[in-house]
């Protein structure tokens, strides 16, 4: 029989040598126990404390490893408080419960093998319990804190979706507000009102809370535009009877409507009106006539094309303008054309010098190139080694007694355009064997060969 100590709950228990090294269930608590193998205790130094259990540690092993898992998913919990609140709250509430029933004997049993607890080790017990006990309580402050967190974030998120749902109510309502009061503008403007339509309009302005204001843009612009309209017309009549004044006014006036935004034909009449009535605009359109179109103007007194605008006061009285300066823009039109000739001259001259200057850089360029060719062919006539003419060195080694002899010592050359005079110093050895100085003057040509002697001497 072997003797063992359940590791829980402290009960003394005989089983069977043949089950050594498998597991059992202690009859007490439940725990899982590893019955250890028969030790063999041998004579140990008197100065040994205690003998070593490899069956004990193995028996504690299991419990140590459980007791790590339960603080990872103590820390696991803290983690996920803040997105799921509920899971380490309902943790820590039963930690709680279970460090506390551990401690009343009618129930502590469950509670201790759940919490792994040794009634042997009571001091280690206690240290355990407070752990827990404290791990329960932050794992119930977390999750409540986290909880509380979350439901003040959906208060918050339902005030904001209350607000905007109550704006969305108000922009709503002033939007009606807006299109009503744009409808009954209209109709106060079409019914001949159109100080109340515009006080109609500024009020739809004034509504808070609206956004679609657009419809107020369009029916000023509407009315802006007719109101426009009306002006130019009234402008064209006072044109057509010969008002300039008053017709200038009244498309000013049409030019300055608010809101507005289509005054093409008021723009144009007050072009046409402008050209017709400023002598600055009549002289820049007979400067800028065609000379066929001024004369047939002088002599004919036509109206050019680009003084006619349509009205016939208008007419008239750019016909006035254009009569009365006609001799000082034809003046100017001389000048002008005196001018343009002048640059034109002017130009022609630049041209002509640049062409010019540019034949002068091509002609110096085919001369250099010449000059460099006919330097070429002279050298080709010249010993590269001492400098020797080849051609007269030929002709003097074929009149020398002892041609091997022949030492150059110095030649000279002066060019002369159309022909070379060569003067060539050199020794040989004469009729008696002796080594005398000689020198040669010679005329060649530029391709090396020998013209004629000039002279000779020792």
């Amino acid at each position: 029989m072997i003797e063992i100590t359940c590791s829980l709950c402290g009960k003394g228990l005989s089983v069977r040598g043949d089950i050594a090294g498998k597991k059992m269930m202690c009859p007490q608590c439940g725990a899982m126990l590893v019955v250890p193998q028969p030790v063999v205790l041998r004579a140990a130094p008197a100065n040994t404390s205690q003998p070593v259990s490899s069956a004990a540690n193995s028996a504690i092993q299991p419990a140590t490893k459980r007791r790590r898992r339960a603080v990872v998913l103590m820390f696991l919990a803290l983690i996920a408080s803040p997105f799921v609140p509920e899971f380490p709250l309902c943790l820590g509430i039963l930690m709680l419960i279970l460090c506390i029933t551990a401690l009343v004997p009618a129930v502590q049993g469950f509670p201790r093998r759940l919490l792994r607890l040794n009634p042997r080790e009571r001091w280690q017990d206690g240290l355990r319990l407070i752990l827990y006990g404290f791990l329960g309580l932050v794992l119930i402050i977390a999750g409540a804190a986290s909880a509380a967190h979350r439901a003040e974030q959906a208060r918050v998120a339902a005030k904001q979706a209350e607000k905007d749902a109550e704006q969305r109510r108000l922009t709503k309502e002033a939007n009606e507000q807006v299109v009503a009061l744009v409808r009954e503008a209209e109709v106060a403007w079409k019914g001949g009102k159109p100080a109340l339509a515009d006080e109609k309009l500024s009020l739809a302005e004034r509504i808070p809370h609206a956004t679609e204001t657009a419809s107020v843009s369009t029916l000023r612009a509407k009315m802006g535009n007719a109101k426009a309209a009306s002006l130019e017309l009234e402008a064209a009549r006072a044109a057509r009877v010969g008002d300039i004044e008053t017709a200038g006014e009244k498309v000013q006036e049409a030019l300055a409507v608010p809101y507005a935004d289509d005054l093409a034909e008021a723009k144009k009449l007050d072009e046409q009106i402008k050209n017709a009535t400023d002598p600055d605009c009549v002289r820049a359109k007979l400067m800028s006539l065609t000379e066929n179109a001024f004369h047939e103007m002088q002599e004919t007194g036509t109206m050019p094309v680009n003084l006619r605008c349509g009205f016939e006061a208008l007419d008239n009285h750019a016909a006035d303008l254009a009569a009365d300066q006609l001799a000082d823009v034809a003046a100017a039109r001389a000048q002008r054309r005196e001018e343009r000739l002048q640059r034109e001259r002017a130009a022609a001259k630049a041209a002509q010098k640049a062409e010019e200057e540019r034949k002068a850089r091509l002609a110096a360029a085919a001369e250099a190139r010449l000059k460099e060719a006919r330097k070429k062919r002279i050298k080709q006539c010249f010993s590269g080694w001492d400098g020797s003419h080849d051609g007269l060195t030929k002709l003097i080694k074929s009149s020398m007694n002892d041609p091997k002899s022949y030492e150059h010592v110095e030649t000279v050359y002066w060019d002369m355009d159309d022909h070379l005079i060569v003067r060539t110093k050199f020794r040989g050895k004469n009729v008696f064997g002796g080594v005398v100085l000689n020198w040669i003057l010679a005329k060649v040509d530029i391709d090396g060969n020998v013209l004629s002697i000039i002279h000779q001497g020792p």
